[in-house]
């Protein structure tokens, strides 16, 4: 698996500086003053299956395999010189574990809020950052973090009669701004389409929106212009591509 670029491409400020230094009760975080690969592949997957609390301390992601759960940590690191906390979740409705990663920082909370003007609290008009389209590259990375969060493809591509390639997202404005995307690296999707579903305990009902790549040509450039970072999914890929005869 191919390791992400940290280097700059997109300098957001005019400054010699590349990083700003704070120091908080005797630890360093690094805030970086540009835009790299690692750090839009880290914004794709906070959008994705993060979230920045609106008390303003800490930033969270959670995902359902521990595997993940320390790459996106070292990542974290990697960017910011700070680590996060590791607990395990259970669930009543499912024996399954999940994972969850809590990153207290004021610092970084603050930063990942303005620069790329991410919501605290709820998820919710949510937007690709607008730095993000002026580069192929660091889009790239970026698609690659959101669809490790939110995208699916078979667990095993040789039993599956219809192969897929999806992302299921509430903000039905940001399924439209990855479908563009999408367009710059010549991949056409289906159009967006809604799914409704009611809740077990209440009359709530959910929307969610799912962006599906279906045909054989379509998939083979998403999984060799963007595919998989994720341990379990870049695995999948690697079957997938077989079944395709890549």
């Amino acid at each position: 698996m191919e390791t992400i670029p940290d280097n700059p491409i997109i300098l957001q400020y005019n400054n010699t500086e590349h990083y700003k230094i704070i120091k908080i009760r005797k630890k360093f975080i690094r805030l970086p003053l540009f835009i790299s690969p690692k750090i839009a592949y880290f914004i794709g997957y906070l959008q994705g299956d993060g979230s920045i609390e609106s008390n303003k301390r800490r930033i969270n992601f959670s995902d359902e395999y521990l595997e993940q759960i320390n790459q996106i940590n070292l990542i974290c690191n990697d960017i910011f010189k700070i680590k996060g906390r590791i607990d395990t979740r259970y669930t009543n409705k499912s024996k399954k574990s999940s994972y969850r990663l809590e990153v207290g920082s004021i610092a970084l909370n603050d930063y990942l809020h303005k620069t790329f003007c991410i919501n605290r609290g709820i998820k919710k008009n949510l937007m690709i950052p607008n730095k993000f389209w002026e580069n192929k590259e660091i889009m790239r990375w970026y698609l690659i973090g959101l669809y490790d969060a939110d995208g699916t493809l078979p667990k095993n591509p040789n039993k599956c009669k219809q192969l897929f390639i999806d992302i299921t997202l509430k903000d039905k404005a940001l399924i439209d701004k990855i479908k563009e995307a999408l367009i710059w690296f010549n991949i056409n999707t289906l159009k967006p389409y809604c799914r409704k579903s009611k809740s077990p305990n209440s009359d709530y009902i959910s929307t969610t929106w799912d962006l599906r790549i279906r045909k054989k040509e379509d998939m083979i450039k998403f999984l060799n212009e963007i595919g998989f970072y994720h341990p379990i999914k870049a695995i999948r890929v690697t079957l997938m591509k077989k079944k395709l005869d890549l």
